[in-house]
């Protein structure tokens, strides 16, 4: 790496400090270093830069921020690209942003690619500086291009996400190469991301195997394992999410925690489950605040709490989590607070939670909080059927075959038969939208039974394979759908 941190501290074997006199000794708990500097290589500039650095970075004394600033200030008067990028980084750490701006600007007319990249960051971030994306990358580019790792895998996550620039995939991956040939660890974790999220294309499990196995960082480790879960083999990866979830990282430690509770590669264990589910939502988790609510609600692994519960269930739903929503949802409706409840499955439902919208499909049927309303449970009934839900299947054909009771003909009806074509109007005063209904009931009724397939529900409403008539005489069938749906 070219920044400040993984310079190389090679004192001894630099030539310009050969007059240098070193004394070393050794206490019982750590070596001290006494460096003695003569005239002459007080005033070399490279020894000078070297006794900042040493003061920088605690390196044969005492680390010294402010006595640092003052060696490199005397340099980068000079006009030192390397002492003003250095003073520049003291500065930041200092959290003294405007002067290190400023001395980071110095350093990057003399072209100093660390200066770039860090001048990059700050522009990046408003830090010091007006936040510029534009601009950021420029300096990012400037440094990728004299080698600099740091910005190379920066200048990657700009393409990655479009920031300053249109997002490309491709130039995202060329720039992750690069850093990652450096051996820049957090570059080759994004070659294993990209690459994990393209499932779809042959072999890019085991390449996203292979930077993960280069990166190793607890990230990774925990991908490690999610590449585990996708080849079934559920022992791997939970050893994969164990050395993650040791190293702090939340996702794996939920993970953990799931494969405790559900007895995936290691034996079912509610204690440890809990136990991994609260570390994880105590750093914020949303899975993992819903699963530790779950625990308390249901009194897995812990004593049954439903104030704990409650809590958890809320800091999760505040994040968006859907499953979280619907069980706040079910929890209000069980304390007969409907207004709550509807605004929790609402909000869950739009998520895609098919279980959230089969209750709105019930509520609209039942006519509870809203009116009653065939169209609105219909709408809410087919979302969650589309997912496979089997009660909402059910809704789906107790709502069609009540739009299929006898209707009057059409010129004599209200405005929603208006619509229907009157030419399709039978002298038996029962409209043909009726009988279309009810055909359409007994297909949902049929797949709410036989499973959720829908290629072929499709095919056969097209088709109409089943006639009016035929459909009509099933009056068992009719007889059999009212009582399903008596649970409703």
């Amino acid at each position: 790496m070219t920044d400040h941190v993984s310079v190389k501290f090679n004192l001894q074997k630099t030539p310009l400090l050969k007059k240098s006199i070193f004394y070393m000794w050794k206490t019982t708990s750590q070596f001290k270093t006494n460096l003695i500097l003569d005239p002459v290589n007080h005033a070399n500039v490279a020894a000078q830069l070297q006794l900042g650095l040493c003061y920088y970075l605690g390196k044969g004394v005492t680390k010294n921020l402010r006595e640092a600033i003052n060696v490199f200030h005397l340099i980068a008067k000079q006009g030192n690209a390397d002492a003003q990028y250095y003073l520049g980084i003291c500065h930041l750490d200092s959290v003294n942003v405007v002067e290190a701006v400023k001395w980071l600007r110095l350093s990057v007319k003399n072209r100093h690619s660390g200066a770039q990249y860090r001048l990059g960051m700050c522009c990046l971030n408003g830090l010091g500086i007006e936040r510029n994306e534009v601009e950021a990358f420029r300096l990012l580019t400037l440094s990728s291009s004299q080698g600099n790792e740091d910005a190379q895998y920066q200048l990657g996550m700009c393409h990655l996400n479009g920031i300053g620039v249109q997002a490309n995939l491709i130039e995202s991956v060329k720039w992750f190469r690069q850093a990652s040939d450096k051996g820049h660890v957090e570059a080759r974790y994004q070659m294993g991301v990209c690459f994990f999220n393209r499932l779809d294309v042959e072999n890019n499990v085991e390449l996203a195997r292979k930077w993960f196995q280069l990166s190793r960082n607890s990230e990774s480790l925990y991908y490690l394992g999610l590449c585990s879960c996708i080849e079934n083999d559920f022992a791997t990866a939970a050893k994969y999410f164990r050395v993650s979830a040791e190293k702090g990282n939340a996702l794996a430690q939920y993970r953990f925690g799931l494969c405790y509770y559900k007895g995936r590669g290691v034996k079912k264990d509610p204690l440890d489950a809990f136990k991994w589910f609260h570390m994880s939502a105590t750093q914020g988790n949303d899975s993992a605040q819903y699963w530790l609510g779950m625990c308390y609600y249901n009194g897995h692994g812990v004593q049954k709490d439903l104030k704990e519960a409650v809590k958890w269930l809320e800091l999760s739903a505040k994040q968006s989590n859907e499953s979280a929503q619907y069980q706040l949802g079910i929890w209000f409706m069980n304390e007969n607070k409907i207004e709550a409840a509807v605004k929790c499955f609402t909000l869950s439902a739009h998520k895609g939670k098919s279980e959230a919208q089969h209750k709105l499909g019930e509520l609209h049927y039942r006519g509870v909080f809203f009116d009653k309303n065939l169209d609105q449970a219909i709408k809410f009934f087919h979302l969650a059927a589309l997912q496979g839900h089997r009660g909402a299947k059910r809704g789906l054909a107790l709502c069609w075959y009540n739009l299929a009771q006898p209707l009057p003909i059409c010129h004599e009806s209200t405005e929603y038969l208006s619509e229907c074509p009157r030419q399709l109007c039978q002298n038996s005063g029962t409209c043909w939208r009726a009988k279309e209904s009810l055909k359409v009931a007994t297909m949902w009724f049929y797949f709410s039974l036989r499973g959720s397939d829908l290629v072929k529900l499709v095919h056969w409403r097209n088709q109409r394979s089943i006639t009016a008539s035929a459909v009509i005489t099933h009056g068992s069938l009719m007889s059999s759908i009212q009582k399903h749906f008596d649970i409703l």
